[in-house]
C-alpha cells in the first residue's frame, strides 16, 4: 500500500483494527458517528489481536482470525456492559488499567479451537 503524501502508510494491524472497529459498531447497534465509546473498543480491539497473533505464533492478521477477534471484543464489551471495568488510573503520562484484559488466559475453549486452524509452530 502506497503511502499518501504527507500520512504514514496504517500498519496491517492498524487496518484490521479499523475494519473490525467498523464491524463491532454495527454489530453492537452503535452509531458509525457516535465515537463515545471508541476508546474502549480500540484497546478491546488491540488487546484481541496481540492476543491472537501472540497465540497463533504470527505477525499477519488472516480474515479469519479478524472473525475471532471480533467475536472475542464483542464478548468482552458485552461482559463490561460497553464501560470497561478500570481497576486503577495514574495520571501522569496517562495510564488505565482494566481489571481484566484480554489475553489467552481469557480466551475461552471455542476460541482456542478456532484459533488453532491459524496457529503456526513456534520456532525457538
Amino acid at each position: 500500500m502506497a503511502a499518501q503524501k504527507g500520512k504514514a502508510a496504517l500498519s496491517e494491524a492498524d487496518n484490521a483494527a479499523l475494519e473490525i472497529l467498523c464491524q463491532l459498531k454495527i454489530l453492537l447497534d452503535l452509531s458509525t458517528a457516535d465515537k463515545k465509546r471508541d476508546a474502549v473498543l480500540n484497546l478491546m480491539i488491540h488487546d484481541a489481536i496481540v492476543t491472537a497473533q501472540s497465540y497463533c505464533h504470527r505477525k499477519d492478521i488472516p480474515q479469519g482470525l479478524k472473525t475471532v477477534i471480533r467475536d472475542i471484543v464483542i464478548r468482552r464489551f458485552k461482559t463490561d456492559n460497553g464501560e470497561g471495568v478500570i481497576e486503577s488510573v495514574k495520571r501522569g503520562d496517562t495510564q488505565v488499567t482494566y481489571a481484566q484484559t484480554i489475553s489467552a488466559d481469557t480466551l475461552t475453549e471455542r476460541d482456542k479451537i478456532i484459533l488453532n486452524a491459524y496457529r503456526r509452530l513456534a520456532v525457538r
